[in-house]
């Protein structure tokens, strides 16, 4: 029995239509949960956008292949980094928000005001319980990543008597988020999701494209459970990041690498 758990931005997708999950890919992820092997997907998303392009391309597949939806039952869908949560029991949906990781209201508005100097770079990202930004569209990736580490360094000072906030950021967002609500967490509870079903993985492979991907597999680590660690980000970031566990490292990037991955592993 293995296990996938998986990262989503520049994972599933590119950094050509970050937005879109492409067809091709459920069509190989189909064929391992066919098999009955258990999915994780943990990402800052939020659930909105996995309704719309993860969940929906799943339910859509099992209908379109006269699939027995009970395979659903398979998929485990963590958003804002584990704060809400989409599970299937008997094949009907159930979603979850652990409001005790949500940034106070208080604090959102000031949020909303301080954002209000970088309005003509950034966007707010509407979640339920974490504040994020991303790039408006008519500026490039590389003004994007100057404009970053601006906003990174000015919210982490507004932030200072919030010392349970953390200011993060990957490729295409800035997120403001609770401590407790990250890649860690997240993992401990997809594992403990997989005892309640009595679902014991022999191996964990993993997905990840960026320095907080590898919150997943120091968790798996830190529990002596046996995983691969798969890498499909630029290899140049990568050799700047510190991991204390093997990584393999995908020719092809982003969603290609995962997809070149998998395939190769197809049996």
């Amino acid at each position: 029995m293995k296990a996938y758990l998986f990262d989503v931005d520049g994972v599933l997708t590119n950094l050509r239509n970050p937005d879109i999950i492409e067809p091709e890919m459920f069509d190989i992820l189909m064929f391992f949960l066919k098999q009955g092997i258990p999915m994780g997907f943990i990402t800052g998303r939020d659930m909105a956008w996995l309704r719309s392009e993860l969940i929906k391309g799943f339910e859509d597949y099992t209908v379109e292949h006269k699939l027995d939806k009970k395979i659903l039952d398979l998929l485990y869908i963590a958003g804002e980094f584990g704060s809400v949560t989409t599970e299937y029991t008997l094949s009907e949906r159930n979603e979850t928000i652990n409001k005790n990781f949500a940034i106070p209201q208080e604090l959102r508005k000031e949020l909303v005001d301080h954002f209000q100097r970088f309005k003509k770079f950034l966007y707010v990202e509407e979640k339920q319980t974490i504040f994020s930004l991303r790039g408006n569209s008519d500026i490039g990736a590389e003004e994007f990543q100057k404009i970053k580490l601006e906003a990174v360094e000015s919210f982490k000072k507004k932030l200072r008597n919030y010392p349970e906030i953390e200011v993060l950021s990957d490729r295409i967002a800035i997120n403001i988020r609770n401590k407790k609500a990250n890649k860690t967490s997240a993992t401990d509870n997809f594992i403990s999701w997989l005892k309640e079903k009595k679902i014991s993985p022999e191996k964990f492979f993993v997905f990840g494209d960026s320095p907080t991907d590898l919150e997943m597999g120091l968790e798996l680590q830190k529990q002596k459970l046996p995983f691969e660690f798969i890498y499909v980000g630029d290899e140049d970031e990568f050799n700047g990041m510190h991991h204390s566990f093997p990584v393999i490292i995908t020719k092809a990037h982003c969603d290609e690498g995962t997809r070149e991955y998998l395939q190769a592993h197809a049996e």
